[in-house]
């Protein structure tokens, strides 16, 4: 919110990985507080039927400067998706007194589940950070997967 347009609470549900309802309280009540700015739809016009426009959020960066002591804020991190990858990680490797897995179902169950992430990893700007090649073997997989993602995950 403090580094693009204003934008609708369920939007920022959807970048935040929570739902809707969850956001739109504490997003209300920190706007009724002032810590957050609204911009505030137009009047429908009488006799107009549907849903009208809802309101947009977005905050002044010079209030939220205390917390970065006068530096720009952060770039947003869509950390969604990294924990997701995070998971499959875990998913895939031997619960601890396990007898170790095979790097190739490792690989194999990895690429299963980064495959059903890769249009959110797209869509987050991620896949360049993460630098996977979809035709990597699986050791390639496994290797590329130890660099790249605890540096993804402490990005700032």
């Amino acid at each position: 919110m403090a580094t693009g347009p204003a934008i609708h609470a369920a939007e920022i549900a959807r970048l935040t990985g929570y739902r809707p309802r969850t956001m739109q309280l504490p997003i209300q009540e920190m706007a009724h507080s002032g810590h957050i700015l609204t911009h505030e739809p137009p009047p429908r016009p009488a006799g107009s039927t549907g849903r009208a426009s809802s309101r947009r959020y977005h905050l002044q960066p010079g209030d939220w400067s205390f917390l970065t002591a006068g530096k720009p804020l952060p770039r947003w991190m869509p950390w969604s998706p990294l924990w997701r990858i995070v998971q499959e990680t875990f998913d895939a490797l031997a619960d601890a007194g396990d007898s170790p897995r095979h790097p190739a179902l490792i690989s194999s169950q990895l690429r299963e589940g980064l495959s059903s992430l890769g249009q959110e990893l797209g869509a987050a700007g991620l896949l360049p950070v993460l630098g996977f090649r979809s035709t990597a073997p699986g050791a390639e997989l496994l290797a590329t997967l130890s660099e790249t993602l605890p540096s993804a995950l402490s990005r700032k």
